[in-house]
């Protein structure tokens, strides 16, 4: 689930702006959000606990601006590390990263692919 779908719900569920400011403003002082947010952050773990161990990579990075969010970053490590408490039998611990350039780096990405698409085609 993106941090687009998770503002909408939040958006219908509490009446909150779709903004993952005020969405992290709000968490602070209401348990009810912060539970809810909470739910999602513990879907995506379980979700990067998986990918870990189908794709086996080194380091998961995190993009787009919610990866700029300290706040994001530790509720995400703090789900994993719960998670992984509740089921030893899991011995694989991913390794979770902001992405370099945070929000910048589905531009950079596509960027990249155009330019190797252009050589490719000897533009």
């Amino acid at each position: 689930m993106g941090f687009q779908a998770v503002l909408k719900d939040a958006e219908q569920q509490f009446g909150l702006e779709k903004n993952g400011e005020i969405l992290f403003e709000v968490m602070k002082q209401n348990q009810e959000v912060k539970e809810f947010y909470q739910q999602r952050m513990d879907y995506l773990a379980a979700s990067i606990i998986n990918l870990q161990y189908i794709l086996d990579p080194d380091i998961i990075l995190i993009g787009g601006a919610v990866s700029e969010n300290p706040f994001f970053i530790q509720m995400l490590q703090d789900s994993l590390e719960r998670i992984l408490r509740h089921r030893p039998h899991h011995k694989v611990h991913p390794k979770i990263l902001p992405a370099q350039f945070f929000n910048d780096a589905n531009l950079l990405g596509a960027s990249y692919h155009c330019q190797k698409e252009l050589e490719r085609l000897n533009c």
